[in-house]
């Protein structure tokens, strides 16, 4: 790697370790002779430029600038030679992103003995990982799709936490709900929050129909989910009662989508198009329990609960059961409809 402290030589290069919380500076791989001792805690870690592009982040062209914190005290220690910041570029994107991530924990650590703790949201459960593997060496139907299982499984267990990944979920299921056709005591349907689950829908027993010379292809597989899904709904729903005029309640329910399983077809059409579509063969096993969170005592819930989980299962069978099939765009066609 080459460390350069700011107006520097641009080959001043150094062989660094990474103590703890302490960035170490030597001439040779000998570590013998210490060029300058860098306390992490003391400065901010960043890309630079700060405005680039995700796909850039790691390129070797782009330092690691590491700054000196506006609140740290002045230095006063000639090993660090006095430096409010560095330049560092690394050899090689994939350890520049090792040397990033680590050099980022190390400026947030604490001293042992201190009752700060880091928070990584990142992090995702060790339980859910173990439960991932334990799957994917479930059964014999894994073992051709495990490594691509493993894939996804592991993208989503970066990525489920985040705020992010439940707003498009929430945006996906409210646009959905605005289309039901409701019983006329149940007002607008509105999603308050979404929890996606603990685990991906597994892929297996695939197969290839055709994949024909014009570019058709179709391919089935066995779709399997038990991560449990779990949104929060929240809806009107209208009284009449004998002595007073209709009235309205809002109640809020968790719908909680315990296992989906069941045979799909996949089709990418020949070209222009921008997507493929998806579709269960017949009606899916669904495991659905919708429980009430706050509802009115005067409110029949076993009648609300049966209509609400009967416009979920209606929906699936007009959105994603065939002939019925759902769309994902892998090109952005700007509204065209295909790649033109």
């Amino acid at each position: 790697m080459l460390f350069q402290p700011k107006n520097a030589r641009p080959k001043d290069s150094y062989y660094a370790v990474l103590r703890y919380d302490t960035l170490f500076l030597y001439e040779s791989d000998q570590q013998r002779d210490c060029k300058a001792v860098v306390p992490m805690t003391l400065y901010e870690v960043r890309i630079f430029p700060k405005t680039l592009p995700d796909n850039e982040v790691f390129n070797k062209e782009h330092p690691i600038q590491i700054k000196r914190k506006a609140d740290a005290p002045a230095s006063t220690n000639a090993v660090d030679n006095g430096q409010d910041e560095y330049y560092i570029f690394i050899h090689t994107p994939v350890i520049k992103e090792d040397w990033y991530l680590a050099l980022l924990y190390a400026s947030k650590l604490r001293k042992p003995g201190t009752k700060q703790k880091i928070q990584d949201k990142a992090q995702f459960d060790p339980e859910a990982i173990q439960n991932h593997i334990r799957i994917l060496h479930s059964d014999k139907h894994h073992e051709h799709t495990r490594w691509f299982n493993s894939f996804l499984g592991r993208i989503f267990l970066g990525v489920y936490k985040t705020k992010k990944i439940q707003d498009v979920f929430i945006q996906k299921i409210t646009r959905k709900t605005l289309k039901l056709k409701r019983p006329s005591f149940l007002g607008e349907i509105k999603v308050k929050s979404f929890n996606v689950g603990h685990s991906i829908p597994y892929i297996t027993r695939t197969k290839l129909h055709e994949l024909a010379l014009n570019g058709e292809l179709t391919a089935e597989f066995h779709l399997a989910y038990r991560g449990g899904i779990r949104v929060e709904i929240e809806v009107d729903v209208g009284l009449g009662l004998s002595s007073l005029k209709p009235v309205k309640v809002t109640i809020v329910l968790a719908v909680l989508v315990k296992a989906i399983s069941g045979m799909m077809t996949l089709k990418i059409k020949a070209p222009p198009t921008n997507r493929f579509w998806i579709g269960f063969q017949e009606p899916p096993e669904m495991d659905i329990v919708i429980e009430p969170i706050v509802a009115d005592k005067a409110i029949k819930l076993n009648m609300v609960l049966s209509a609400i989980e009967s416009k979920i299962r209606e929906a699936m069978q007009e959105a994603i059961v065939l002939p019925n099939m759902d769309d994902y765009p892998f090109f952005d066609s700007h509204g065209t409809g295909g790649i033109f």
